[in-house]
């Protein structure tokens, strides 16, 4: 084949290199490390490092705390609020009031309403790459208007160098523990305390 540039003059083959210049193997990308390690092989002995440094950016750099700002604000707003469906208006307006109390109890540390815990998670995301959000049920005596609080755990909570099999067979990467026939997560290793506290 043939090639040529945009005045028909031919160009040697090796000049023209990989159709994507970022494979290609010249001099300024010849030191540029290549793998093909798959995500959680990938930050697997430096996820620790990862998030510390991602925190204290957006602790200390006034540009990268107003980025995560604008973005959570972009994507949480005010709140992700239900709209119910319901033909009874009598049953909607108990089910509206019923949310609109359990939302400003719905977090189990009591610092925050529901729409917080949106901000929170979602802050979280960007600042450690994940939030873990535990589901804990309460006592009907607890005098909740919904027995159930979220209690939202900082990713640093899952002990990413737990790797096991759990009794039931289940292989745990990372520590989380995934189903040994599906792979659907099925459990996750944390520790019951923050493990920099």
């Amino acid at each position: 084949m043939k090639i040529v540039d945009h005045n028909g003059n031919r160009i040697h083959a090796s000049a023209v290199g990989t159709p994507y210049e970022g494979a290609s193997t010249g001099r300024r990308l010849s030191t540029w490390g290549l793998s093909g390690a798959g995500p959680n092989m990938a930050v697997s002995g430096s996820l620790a490092s990862l998030r510390a440094r991602s925190r204290e950016l957006t602790r200390n750099n006034p540009n990268a705390e107003a980025g995560v700002e604008s973005y959570v604000s972009n994507l949480i707003g005010t709140g992700i609020i239900p709209r119910w469906r319901l033909e009874d208006q009598n049953l909607k307006t108990e089910v509206q009031q019923l949310w609109a109390d359990w939302t400003e109890e719905a977090d189990a540390n009591g610092a925050l309403d529901f729409y917080g815990l949106q901000a929170l998670a979602s802050r979280a995301l960007i600042d450690s790459g994940e939030v873990l959000a535990r589901f804990r049920p309460r006592y009907p005596g607890d005098l909740l208007s919904v027995p159930l609080q979220i209690q939202l755990l900082e990713s640093d909570h899952l002990d990413e160098t737990y790797e096991s099999i759990a009794p039931n067979g289940n292989p745990i990467r990372m520590g989380i523990e995934f189903d040994k026939n599906i792979g659907k997560r099925t459990a996750y290793w944390v520790f019951r305390d923050h493990p920099g506290e």
